[in-house]
């Protein structure tokens, strides 16, 4: 007989997950966890990757972004956009109370000009990186009040350059 239809995002491990593991991938589409049984890392969340706790962070279905320990400016732990094809986009958000200050860092590697990884307040295009960035600090004085936030990678219709991802 055989499969018929969609998959999506698709797994093997060497071994038997630990049932903790297959409920946060579960709530976390796009998160990895480790197949070691003697000595397995934390799984971590997008909010613990992002030293934001206190934070709900929502990310896009179709291309979730993911908590990695890989590339980090902290050397411990950031996000990573969703993987995505050419003319399409993957984001991550959360909200926050005002006033404040948002400072966090962020880098990409796509196609220059074409390709970007930008931050939206409340509708409004705050900052955007392009290119091959190595990690760059932005930092935005927040006004009173409910804040939505909202970080875009997005791909133009044609070519591939870099990790195509960004990193924050």
């Amino acid at each position: 007989p055989g499969f018929e239809g969609l998959l999506d995002d698709l797994q093997f491990y060497s071994g038997v997950l630990a049932a903790t593991n297959i409920a946060f991938l579960y709530s976390n589409p796009g998160a990895i966890v480790s197949d070691s049984t003697t000595n397995p890392p934390p799984v971590l969340t997008l909010a613990q990757a992002l030293n934001a706790t206190n934070l709900i962070f929502a990310t896009d279905s179709a291309a979730p972004w993911f908590a990695q320990t890989t590339h980090s400016h902290d050397g411990v732990a950031a996000v990573q956009s969703g993987a995505i094809g050419d003319s399409s986009e993957t984001w991550l958000e959360t909200s926050v109370t005002g006033p404040g200050r948002l400072s966090f860092w962020w880098k990409v590697s796509c196609e220059a000009d074409a390709d970007f990884c930008q931050l939206w307040a409340d509708g409004h295009l705050e900052a955007e990186i392009t290119g091959e960035q190595n990690w760059t600090q932005v930092t935005l004085d927040l006004p009173a009040g409910q804040r939505f936030l909202r970080w875009l990678y997005s791909k133009n219709s044609s070519s591939t350059q870099g990790a195509d991802a960004a990193t924050g």
